[in-house]
């Protein structure tokens, strides 16, 4: 059985997680934590030291979220087929996912103070630019998903980084 290696968040792996679990692929969710992965380092059982990693039921171990995503939705039908679609749905997660999400998890999650206060006041601008930027991106076809009407990696990346965004428990400002 093949093993995801992830912190007990969702964060990078939740999009993962969500599309093995939509195509019924079996896997062990393996959570994480400090000692574990300092263990893990150690053994070089990471190869940049990162997760989340995909541990294939052969062995093969797979990193970086977006490869393993891909590599996923690959393997299990979760690709648009018109190379147009595929193009839609990466600027999309480009957009919204690396141009903005990737940047305010550390704010995100830091302890309250002045300065997060100030980055926070600005990632809500940004906030308010990048979900007007999707609505306005989706609404220009009558798709029931990003990339057409079927689930496609977009879906569970963009929807994975909503999700995280609105729902993660471990968030340190659910106001937000």
């Amino acid at each position: 059985m093949m093993k995801l290696y992830y912190f007990d968040v969702f964060a990078r792996a939740e999009p993962i997680r969500m599309m093995l679990s939509y195509a019924k692929v079996p896997f062990e969710d393996v959570r994480i934590g400090g000692p574990e992965m300092k263990t893990m380092k150690e053994e070089g059982k990471l190869e940049y030291g990162q997760v989340p990693m995909l541990e294939l039921e052969d062995g093969t171990k797979l990193c970086q979220s977006i490869p393993i995503a891909n590599y996923v939705a690959t393997v299990y039908g979760l690709h648009p087929e018109s190379p147009l679609d595929v193009h839609r749905g990466q600027s999309i997660h480009e957009a919204i996912v690396s141009d903005f999400g990737y940047k305010m998890p550390p704010t995100l999650f830091s302890p309250p103070s002045a300065e997060r206060d100030e980055k926070m006041a600005a990632f809500g601008v940004q906030y308010q630019v990048a979900a007007a930027h999707l609505a306005r991106v989706l609404s220009q076809r009558e798709d029931k998903f990003i990339c057409g009407n079927k689930l496609s990696f977009a879906d569970f990346t963009v929807g994975g980084f909503w999700l995280n965004l609105f729902t993660n428990p471990n968030a340190k400002d659910a106001d937000f």
